[in-house]
C-alpha cells in the first residue's frame, strides 16, 4: 500500500522538525522565564520519559481502541505540547507539554516504522528513505525556528504546534486497518538470546543518550552566551558540566567501541 508508505515518509519528515526543535525550545523558554539549568534538564528528561512510555502505549492500545484511534490519541502530543509551551509559562504546564511531545515523538517513530516496513516492496530502501525524510526535517528545523523567532520566541513555539497539528491531520485523513480480529499470534521471544539484538540495542541507546546530551549542551551554551553573541560555534556541543570537550570524547569513544564490537561479532 503505497499510500500508507508515503504517509510514513511525510509524517516522519514533520516529526524530524518537531522532535529536533525541543533543544532549541527549552533554550527559548529559559531565556523567557529565567529557568535554572536543573529545570531545563528536568523538562528534557520528561520528554525522554514520554518517548520511552510511547513504545509501550503504541503496542498495547491498538488491541483495545483500534489502530487509528490509538495513533490519533498518541500523536496529538506534538500539537498540544508545543501549544502549551507557547501559551503558558507555568512550570506544571510546561512539564506536561514536554511529556506529551515525548509521547508523540516515540509514537510517530513506531507508527512510521510499521507503515513503511509493512508497505514497501524493498524494506531496506523504504526504511532508508524514511530516515532520510527525518533528517531533512531536522535539517530544516533551525531555519523554521530562526524565521519564526524574529517575531517572538512564543510565536516560534506555536509554529511548531501548527506543524504538529498538520502531522496529526495527515493521520486523521489516512485509512488504517480496524481493530485486530481472529486468533492472536504467539510472540517469539528467542530474539532476546541474540547477540546482534543486544548490540544493536546498545547502539540505539548510546545514540539517543548522545542526542539528549547534545540538547542539554545546546541549552547550556545558549544560556551562557549573550543576547548578541549567539555564535553557532562548534564548542556548544562540547560543553558539559563546564568541561570543554568531555562530551565529544566520551561520545566518540562509545561509538567507536560499539562499531568495533559490531564488526568483531558480525
Amino acid at each position: 500500500n503505497t499510500r500508507l508508505r508515503n504517509v510514513g515518509f511525510i509524517t516522519f519528515f514533520f516529526s524530524g522538525i518537531c522532535a529536533i526543535s525541543s533543544g532549541v525550545v527549552v533554550s527559548l523558554l529559559q531565556e523567557q522565564y529565567g529557568f535554572a539549568y536543573g529545570m531545563t534538564g528536568t523538562l528534557l528528561s520528561l520528554m525522554s520519559i514520554g518517548n520511552l512510555l510511547a513504545g509501550f502505549l503504541i503496542a498495547m492500545l491498538p488491541g483495545r481502541l483500534g489502530m487509528k484511534p490509538s495513533i490519533l490519541l498518541l500523536t496529538i502530543g506534538y500539537a498540544l505540547g508545543y501549544a502549551m509551551m507557547g501559551l503558558s509559562g507555568a512550570v506544571a504546564v510546561l512539564a506536561l507539554g514536554f511529556f506529551l511531545v515525548g509521547i508523540a515523538k516515540g509514537s510517530v517513530i513506531n507508527t512510521c516504522t510499521i507503515l513503511v516496513s509493512d508497505n514497501s516492496a524493498d524494506r531496506t530502501r523504504g526504511m532508508n528513505l524514511m530516515h532520510s525524510c527525518y533528517a531533512c526535517g531536522a535539517l530544516l528545523c533551525p531555519f523554521f525556528i530562526a524565521a519564526a523567532g524574529k517575531v517572538s520566541g512564543s510565536f516560534a513555539v506555536l509554529v511548531l504546534a501548527v506543524l504538529g497539528l498538520l502531522l496529526w491531520l495527515v493521520y486523521m485523513g489516512t485509512p488504517f486497518a480496524g481493530r485486530g480480529a481472529g486468533k492472536k499470534e504467539v510472540t517469539d521471544w528467542s530474539f532476546l538470546k541474540s547477540t546482534r539484538f543486544w548490540l544493536l540495542t546498545g547502539l540505539l541507546f548510546c545514540q539517543n543518550a548522545a542526542g539528549s546530551l547534545a540538547d542539554h549542551a545546546d541549552a547550556l551554551c545558549r544560556a551562557d552566551a549573550g543576547e548578541d553573541d549567539r555564535e553557532p560555534c562548534a564548542e556548544q556541543r562540547q560543553v558539559v558540566a563546564g568541561e570543554p570537550g568531555i562530551e565529544k570524547i566520551n561520545e566518540s569513544h562509545d561509538v567507536c567501541l560499539l562499531w568495533f564490537l559490531y564488526f568483531l561479532f558480525f
